[in-house]
């Protein structure tokens, strides 16, 4: 899209939808390019007999540093939360207790956002069945996520994918990530985990 305005806003956003631009600068004699993409996302959260829903920031929310501040940005939820993959525990920060360290415990903290993680939502009950969310920001560029097996071998961990990442699919990410043997996603609307398992022999 092009436009002779210093500023521009995409009317085009619906539910779900990533969009990623590069801004161009152009004269007669040259033209300038921005050195990172900036995104633009829009999450559609839901809830039905739960109020469940997974999320995850492949771009540079900057506004967005821990736990609390995206819990007050979020419009009707309740709690925010990761997993904590060394003990295998959710770690919750919510409206009636998001400690800050050093007061944090293995299941309560008002924890920072980092690149790569996937996150939990829970949202209000009485709010819409369905509602959107919108985020914006500069692109994270390509990083490597840490995987954890812990001590009792369990070994789930919660992860969000890069934006230019070439994974299609549940079976792309399972074959890209060496000893996994399953990968879930959440289906908001349904309120459910579906899994994809690593069977072998089976493809």
């Amino acid at each position: 899209n092009k436009t002779n305005n210093t500023n521009y806003t995409d009317t085009g956003f619906r539910g779900n939808i990533r969009r990623f631009y590069q801004v161009v600068s152009v004269n007669p004699g040259s033209s300038n390019y921005s050195i990172g993409y900036f995104g633009a996302h829009v999450y559609t959260l839901e809830h039905s007999a739960n109020t469940r829903n997974w999320m995850a920031f492949p771009t540079n929310f900057s506004y967005l540093r821990n736990a609390n501040e995206t819990l007050n940005e979020i419009p009707n939820i309740t709690s925010f939360n990761m997993w904590n993959a060394s003990i295998q525990q959710r770690v919750t920060c919510n409206g009636f207790s998001c400690p800050d360290f050093p007061s944090c415990t293995g299941t309560n903290c008002n924890f920072n956002l980092q690149q790569g993680e996937g996150y939990e939502v829970n949202v209000n009950s009485t709010s819409p069945s369905e509602f959107n969310w919108s985020g914006v920001g500069i692109v994270y560029n390509k990083t490597n996520v840490t995987l954890i097996r812990n001590s009792t071998s369990f070994a789930e961990n919660w992860i969000g994918v890069w934006a230019g990442t070439g994974i299609k699919n549940a079976k792309d990410m399972l074959s890209g990530i060496a000893n996994s043997d399953a990968v879930s996603k959440w289906n908001p609307a349904l309120q459910t985990s579906q899994g994809y398992l690593n069977v072998p022999g089976f493809g």
